[in-house]
């Protein structure tokens, strides 16, 4: 994928993200139409959610060389200032291991009812 490309991917992410913070958690066809940018739960009008935050980091991470516990690195360092981090990312974390990132992921999923699948 070439630059403009990706780049055009992350302002898109981020643009859908933005008008969509208002709905989240909202019930399928259920809300507002959306003509103007809103506030939403954790930020003002225009702000991006952690959707958005920990996409430009795993973007960050893969630009500079893929590594699980660079990102989960990342991620932590993160979530110190974050305006709002989900329950199950913030799960992860506290269980997260730098050897072994992947295994708090899948243990937080088992611990669902193999249910919870967010971004976390």
């Amino acid at each position: 994928m070439n630059k403009d490309r990706a780049s055009g991917c992350l302002v898109g992410a981020a643009v859908g993200d933005t008008l969509g913070a208002v709905l989240e958690f909202s019930k399928k066809n259920f809300g507002p139409q959306i003509r103007d940018i809103l506030p939403w739960r954790y930020g003002p009008a225009g702000s991006p959610t952690d959707d958005t935050d920990q996409t430009i980091l795993l973007a960050e991470t893969i630009k500079s060389g893929w590594s699980p516990a660079a990102f989960l690195e990342k991620l932590v360092q993160w979530s110190q200032s974050a305006m709002d981090v989900g329950n199950h990312t913030l799960k992860v974390m506290r269980m997260a291991d730098l050897r072994n990132p992947f295994k708090a992921s899948e243990q937080t999923w088992i611990a669902s009812g193999r249910s919870a699948a967010p971004n976390g």
